[in-house]
């Protein structure tokens, strides 16, 4: 299972998505401060940790988050259907595509409902917010090396 490149690959892109948990997204700069923006909202201490139409954005950030790094999980431990794995693995690369539009979409629309008399408020992005971009990449690799497998596997076949 780990001896193959595509579980590492997966792997380090679990890896890089687990970093949102633990790192704020961003920084959205008002007139009265910065308030530092996590996956699962506002941080604690901010005066907005209760505004509820920023609920949702933040319910959907974790929610997509966690299919994300639960579906990569069952590829990497789905490593002797490697048919299966490649399915999976596409479909966390599209559902990965999905959170990353969700992120910037959605911390677009968040900024807009915590001061709507702000029409072009200063977001600063942190590294973190960069992950789901960087597992993009690998889920790739990943992807191509497991259809790599499998054409060796039907050669080796054919050649019996």
């Amino acid at each position: 299972m780990i001896q193959r490149i595509q579980s590492l690959f997966l792997l380090i892109a679990v890896g890089f998505l687990s970093l949102l948990y633990f790192f704020p997204l961003a920084t959205i700069q008002l007139r009265f401060g910065n308030i530092p923006v996590e996956i699962n909202g506002f941080v604690q201490g901010a005066e907005l940790s209760d505004f509820s139409a920023t609920k949702i954005w933040f319910a959907a950030f974790t929610i997509v988050l966690s299919a994300v790094i639960l579906l990569l999980a069952g590829v990497v431990l789905s490593y002797k259907n490697r048919r299966r794995q490649l399915r999976l693995c596409t479909i966390a690369f599209f559902l990965n595509t999905a959170f990353i539009l969700l992120l910037f979409l959605g911390l677009e629309q968040v900024t807009s409902l915590v001061d709507p008399s702000t029409k072009d408020i200063p977001i600063s992005y942190q590294w973190v917010f960069y992950m789901p971009l960087a597992s993009l990449i690998l889920i790739n690799m990943a992807m191509r090396r497991i259809r790599k497998d499998e054409a060796l596997v039907r050669e080796s076949d054919r050649l019996r």
